[in-house]
């Protein structure tokens, strides 16, 4: 269900001219939200559960991305790759 719910929240950055993950914001993401509310084929609103659950999707990508971001300054940190400010 993750990947699928992402290959929407893609479609839709898509569509707004987001073509790189780095340039998404927080602004984009209330978008995205708002625009989940009336996604359904009849045009009515999707159950509150199903806007969660593809929420919760692209929380957890940019937790994820965020997490590896972070593990990777902290290596190049360690081994003098990158100076602390």
């Amino acid at each position: 269900m993750r990947s699928l719910y992402l290959k929407y929240f893609a479609a839709w950055a898509t569509a707004h001219g987001i073509t790189k993950l780095e340039d998404v914001t927080r602004a984009d993401v209330e978008r995205y939200q708002r625009w989940l509310h009336y996604r359904k084929r009849t045009g009515g609103p999707l159950s509150v559960w199903s806007q969660h659950g593809r929420l919760v999707a692209v929380k957890g990508l940019f937790r994820s991305v965020l997490r590896k971001d972070f593990r990777c300054r902290c290596r190049l940190q360690t081994c003098g790759g990158v100076k602390s400010d």
